[in-house]
């Protein structure tokens, strides 16, 4: 498990200040990911809020600058906490601590701590019940979203400030969205001949639409581009944009390029999507490749039925991997489920 670890400093003690050591780890990591690497192979490069809040609360600052603190890592400084400056906008201060504080309160209350990821700074109105989130079109921009499961339950509920020694505070995160992968090569290439033979085909589009097979106007599954999550569940909010559509444009050079030109190695693409349900074959993805739009590939309800079988939909923190031919036709080659995401995407680099 990737752990990151902030180093605490002494206290005053006579203030009721007690310092926190902070450990955060990111579940469904692949074992190459599970050293002691800080920095980029966390989260939008180590960026996350901390909502600090009277204990048995989810709506009261334990104290009023601790009220949704940024941690960010840097290379030159490492890890830094940094508290509200602000009490209108909830912006942070430019100087940063590599511990949080908890200072005593008059009713002398505990404190529980939540955690998101990535750090947003307009959460700070609503709390952590209503983080705001948005899907972004271009592959480039899309960050992925975390929440610290059961963050009271391992060890960060009723923290005392009063306490003689050092407390400490573990967040284990966990993916919200749902990752599907996209794996493409082709039927030959340049060692084989035919189709193919010294081209690349760059994939610059993938979008998923919404069918309605039994023509009643309306689908189980449904598509949002924003909203709110609430990082106490883990859950998203009902107040999200839905939309009929939803585009993911990938650049035709850079680290986002899929360049399928091999007949053995695949070219991948990503999407991300809020979770959701499916009742019939409602979900179809076209992409677009070298500027032409292949036929549309109908994701079967058949594909998505949970391990539990319980439902059928695409579930929180679990990866979708379709496998795929181009061969003057695009053949479906099969899929796999897991809720390991490979390192170096979305939450596990800076994007």
């Amino acid at each position: 498990m990737l752990s990151l670890v902030a180093c605490t400093k002494e206290t005053d003690r006579s203030r009721n200040d007690t310092a926190v050591r902070i450990q955060a780890s990111i579940s469904g990591s692949e074992a190459s990911t599970k050293a002691p690497v800080i920095g980029s192979a966390f989260p939008n490069n180590g960026s996350y809020g901390i909502f600090v809040c009277k204990n048995g609360t989810t709506t009261t600052a334990h104290k009023s600058n601790s009220w949704n603190i940024r941690a960010s890592y840097t290379e030159s400084d490492g890890w830094n906490y940094y508290y509200v400056s602000n009490l209108s906008s909830g912006a942070v201060a430019s100087t940063g601590y590599d511990h949080i504080t908890l200072t005593a309160r008059d009713d002398a209350a505990t404190a529980d701590l939540y955690a998101y990821s990535p750090y947003v700074q307009s959460a700070y109105s609503a709390g952590p019940a209503a983080i705001p989130y948005t899907i972004a079109e271009n592959i480039g921009n899309q960050t992925d979203l975390m929440y610290a499961q059961e963050n009271t339950i391992s060890g960060n509920a009723a923290l005392d400030p009063l306490s003689l020694s050092d407390l400490s505070a573990t967040f284990t995160f966990k993916h919200a969205y749902s990752l599907l992968a996209f794996r493409f090569k082709l039927g030959h290439d340049s060692s084989t001949g035919g189709y193919g033979t010294g081209t690349t085909y760059n994939l610059t589009n993938i979008t998923v639409t919404l069918e309605d097979p039994d023509s009643d106007g309306s689908t189980t599954a449904k598509l949002y581009t924003s909203g709110t999550f609430n990082a106490l569940t883990g859950s998203f909010n009902a107040d999200g944009t839905e939309v009929s559509s939803l585009s993911v444009t990938y650049p035709t050079s850079g680290d986002w390029q899929c360049a399928i030109n091999s007949a053995s190695t695949y070219a991948t693409a990503y999407m991300i999507l809020v979770p959701t349900d499916v009742a019939d074959d409602e979900l179809v993805f076209t992409f677009t490749v070298n500027g032409q739009v292949l036929q549309p590939f109908k994701l079967q309800r058949s594909q998505l039925l949970h391990n539990d079988s319980s439902a059928y939909g695409f579930r929180p923190g679990f990866k979708y991997t379709f496998n795929f031919t181009l061969d003057n036709y695009l053949f479906f080659d099969g899929f796999t489920v897991s809720d390991v995401w490979t390192p170096g995407i979305l939450g596990e680099m800076e994007i």
